[in-house]
């Protein structure tokens, strides 16, 4: 299902979803993401809620894209399908992480 910009009427490219396997979970567990200036921040921070270029998620460009000789209105990117016992998490002020485990049921 496309993706429609609501201004322009124009479609966005939408990226296939990546399946991330069990090492590929692990491995960005362990990645400690560092600011600009390399201060490190908590392990398993998959996207920054402040970065200007997300990888994550939908991204509209004022003048369009051009991907593969076609022209877009932005792209989009979903989060990935994880491994059984890995899930993502949004933390307020950091981004989403990525975590291992069970999902805690967060609706009471």
């Amino acid at each position: 299902m496309a993706i429609i910009d609501s201004h322009t009427g124009k479609p966005y490219y939408e990226y296939p979803q990546e399946v991330w396997d069990a090492a590929r979970c692990a491995k960005e567990l362990k990645k400690i993401w560092k600011d600009g200036m390399g201060t490190p921040g908590p392990n398993g921070l998959i996207q920054v809620d402040s970065d200007p270029y997300p990888h994550f998620g939908t991204r509209r460009f004022n003048g369009g894209i051009d991907i593969d000789g076609k022209w877009y209105t932005g792209y989009h990117r979903p989060y990935p399908k994880l491994a059984e016992g890995y899930y993502l998490e949004s933390v307020g002020g950091w981004g989403v992480f990525i975590r291992k485990g069970k999902q805690p049921n967060k609706q009471k």
